[in-house]
């Protein structure tokens, strides 16, 4: 149940992080409250993603052996 949880918000949380500037991109405006919660959360977040990644992987939870 942890593995699938994990990967769950590892997808999540980088896909948030590599995508949630999507409307910034096309132009639309957002408030300073949200584009700084965002500036200031986005590459912490998909840290924490790719830390999932490697530490699943490191502890044989990756998948296939």
């Amino acid at each position: 149940v942890t593995n699938i949880c994990g990967w769950c918000a590892s997808t999540v949380l980088c896909l948030t992080a590599v995508y949630g500037a999507h409307r910034w991109n096309i132009g639309d405006p957002h408030g300073p409250l949200l584009t700084s919660i965002f500036a200031a959360l986005h590459r912490t977040t998909f840290a924490v993603g790719v830390g999932w990644v490697t530490f699943a992987c490191v502890t044989g939870h990756g998948g296939k052996h």
